[in-house]
This record gives structure tokens, C-alpha cells and sequence, in this order.
């Protein structure tokens, strides 16, 4: 099945795959969890300092261990998402994260608080071509660490819909955030069935942060969840001004952590 939109031929595609691993075998990537860089180096990566370079022959390893399939569970059964790399069925979740919003009844722009969350997650628990619900923002009156469980407790509450784990900061995170959702949803990732995926984001350009990546290699060893790699380089500032460049970019700071995620625990979806 052809896709509606076509930007760019197969060989267009297959050109900017190509110079994501030119990026990094040769530039690599800066990783600044020591432990990932272990990771790395023991599965057959060079290290300099905190700078990672990645032979093209381990990202292609580290992509075929990717299951090819897997279900997301939602709180309604019915409503679990089957996730596979065929052509065909599309989901559609929101965006996510917005600090500020406009308020309904004034127009001004204000702060997000955690009302707004939950009056937001019923609007989109009606929304008929919405199939995943995620944080749609940023409540600034609970504490900066806990916003995350904060939400993910509001979407738990508001919808039966597949919940979308927050983007995580910190390694405790991502322990209760699939707690919380093993104990929405009855999932643990038996059966190709997982409760929640989970979204660590590199730091554009090229780089896997800290505590995020340390979170990242702290919860893969556990299991039981599904990994989401979310960078979000902007072009002309931290990715190039082409858009063929950044997707290059882009698809070299998600397959980095593909290959770190499986060569923490190959088979992790």
C-alpha cells in the first residue's frame, strides 16, 4: 500500500537512512550516562570521552531485534492499540507537553494547571479519531518532579482509551509511571501485551542526556514496557535547515537509542 503523501522516492529515503549512520559512525553521539557508555562500548561501540561512535553494523543489529509487533493495552480492552511496521491502520494521539494555554472563557494566555488536564482528557476521550491519549500539558501546580504521575493519574481517571506514558526525566519516574499503569490496565508485557510505552528524549543535537538516558537504561533492564525515543531537534537552531538534514539527524538520535535500548535488552519493544 502507497501512502496518500508522498514527500520524497524510496532512494530519497534510503539516502537520508544512509547518512544517519554516516552521523553516527563518524560523528557518534555524546552520552552522558556513564553506564550507557559501558553498555555501548561492551557491545562493540567506540568511545572518546563522553562521545560514542556507532559502527553501522550494530544499529542494523540493534533494528532487527526490534519485535516486529506488539499491543499497547488500554484500560477497555477494546480499545488496545496493535501496533505493527505494515502499511495500513493509522492511530492518532495529541500532541503533548504545553506549558501555557489559552483560557476558554477569557482568551488569555495563562499557565496550565491540573484542572485543565483533566477537563482536556474528557474533550479528547470523546473524540472519535483520537485512539491514544497523552498529556496535553504541563500543570504548573503540582511539583515539577511529580507532574508526570500527576497526569498520568488524571488521564488514568478520565479516559478507558490507551493512556501515552509522559516523556520521563528521572529514573523514578519511569518505575511508577509503569507501575501505575500495569495496575490501569492488567498488563505486564506477557503476550506481546504492554501497559504503557514510555518516551525518553534525546537532546538535540546528538546528544543522550543524563538522567534521562540513566532512566532509560534503569527501566529497560526491568522490562515490561514499550520504548518511545522522542527527539525534537528545530531546524536552523539544533538540527539542520534542510529538511532532509534534520530528518537525517533526527532518525540518527532515534536509532542511538534504539541501539542502547537493545543492547541493554535485545527483544525490548
Amino acid at each position: 500500500m502507497r501512502p496518500l503523501l508522498d514527500l520524497w522516492p524510496d532512494e530519497a529515503i534510503e539516502a537520508m537512512h544512509a547518512a544517519s549512520l554516516v552521523l553516527l559512525e563518524r560523528a557518534g553521539v555524546r552520552v552522558e550516562s556513564a553506564d550507557a557508555r559501558d553498555a555501548l562500548v561492551a557491545a562493540g561501540c567506540t568511545a572518546e570521552g563522553e562521545r560514542v561512535r556507532v559502527p553501522a553494523g550494530i544499529v542494523d543489529t540493534a533494528v532487527a531485534a526490534c519485535p516486529p509487533a506488539f499491543v499497547l493495552a488500554a484500560r477497555d480492552p477494546e480499545r488496545s492499540l496493535a501496533v505493527d511496521g505494515q502499511p495500513g491502520v493509522t492511530y492518532v494521539h495529541n500532541m503533548g507537553g504545553a506549558r501555557d494555554i489559552a483560557d476558554a472563557r477569557s482568551g488569555a494566555g495563562r499557565r496550565a494547571m491540573l484542572r485543565d488536564q483533566v477537563e482536556l482528557t474528557r474533550v479528547m476521550h470523546h473524540l472519535p479519531r483520537q485512539h491514544m491519549v497523552t498529556s496535553l500539558v504541563q500543570p504548573g501546580d503540582v511539583p515539577d518532579e511529580l507532574e508526570p504521575l500527576y497526569s498520568y493519574l488524571v488521564l488514568a481517571n478520565e479516559t478507558d482509551k490507551s493512556v501515552g506514558g509522559p516523556g520521563v526525566s528521572h529514573p523514578f519516574q519511569a518505575r511508577y509511571l509503569q507501575e501505575m499503569a500495569v495496575a490501569l490496565t492488567g498488563a505486564d508485557g506477557g503476550g506481546g501485551v504492554y501497559p504503557v510505552d514510555l518516551a525518553f528524549s534525546p537532546v538535540s543535537p546528538l546528544t543522550l542526556g543524563g538522567e534521562v538516558t540513566d532512566a532509560l537504561v534503569e527501566q529497560v533492564r526491568r522490562g515490561g514496557f514499550v520504548v518511545e525515543i522522542l527527539p525534537c531537534p528545530a531546524m536552523a537552531t539544533t538540527a539542520p535547515g534542510s529538511l532532509a538534514g534534520a530528518v537525517a539527524q533526527q532518525n540518527a538520535e532515534v536509532l542511538a537509542g534504539v541501539v542502547l535500548t537493545q543492547v541493554v535488552a535485545p527483544g525490548t519493544p
